[in-house]
């Protein structure tokens, strides 16, 4: 093998190597902060699935009938309610909004409500809380943003709770990781290549 095919070959491990070990922390960021965000979600579903079992729990002392607890409980939860974040409620069965930050949505079923709900009871399926990603929109933004949802069903009522938490700042973290891994990754293929050129015409000056 020639001296500069070895040269070449050498660059050419080096920088497939840096892509590699680069891709794998890039990749390892995203998912340390997508499981930071599904941690937090979980900590909020959980948090109002208690408080729906503690006016459940006052329903079934007879302190108040279902329809009572479950307007107590709609008033409860509506009021975590601020710009983009907020919590929400349907039936699992028919899919009928129970709480929602849109008064006026409230008793029906949406138009895509069968096609979101059977998303939601799939990420379920087996668990007690699932995660599931779809398209959202932020008050007074045109378009749609990637949102994280965290799904958990209160079995006393037949309601799943959820709240969502958008994730489009992470997707520009890590777009950003990546722009940054091939500035320096060129930087890097610059001097290594310069180096291995001189180096090369170094030594086939002394051979000559």
């Amino acid at each position: 093998m020639k001296l500069k095919t070895r040269i070449i070959a050498l660059v050419s491990a080096t920088l497939a190597g840096l892509v590699l070990l680069s891709g794998v922390a890039l990749y390892e960021l995203r998912e340390q902060l997508m499981e930071e965000r599904r941690a937090q979600l979980t900590t909020l579903v959980e948090l109002a699935h208690a408080a729906l079992g503690k006016i459940h729990e006052r329903e079934k002392a007879g302190e108040f009938s279902r329809e009572e607890a479950q307007k107590r409980a709609r008033e409860t939860i509506s009021s975590f309610h601020k710009d983009d974040r907020y919590f929400w409620a349907r039936n699992y069965t028919t899919d009928v909004n129970q709480i929602h930050p849109n008064p006026k949505r409230v008793g029906i079923m949406d138009k895509e409500g069968k096609a979101k709900g059977d998303e939601y009871r799939s990420a379920m399926a087996g668990k007690s809380i699932g995660f599931l990603i779809n398209q959202g929109t932020r008050p007074g933004i045109d378009g749609l943003f990637p949102k994280l949802y965290a799904v958990m069903k209160f079995e006393p009522w037949d309601w799943i709770i959820g709240y969502g938490i958008f994730v489009d700042d992470i997707n520009q973290k890590f777009w950003n990781g990546v722009q940054i891994f091939l500035a320096i990754c060129t930087l890097i293929l610059a001097c290594v290549g310069t180096l291995a050129y001189r180096m090369s015409r170094s030594i086939l000056g002394q051979l000559g």
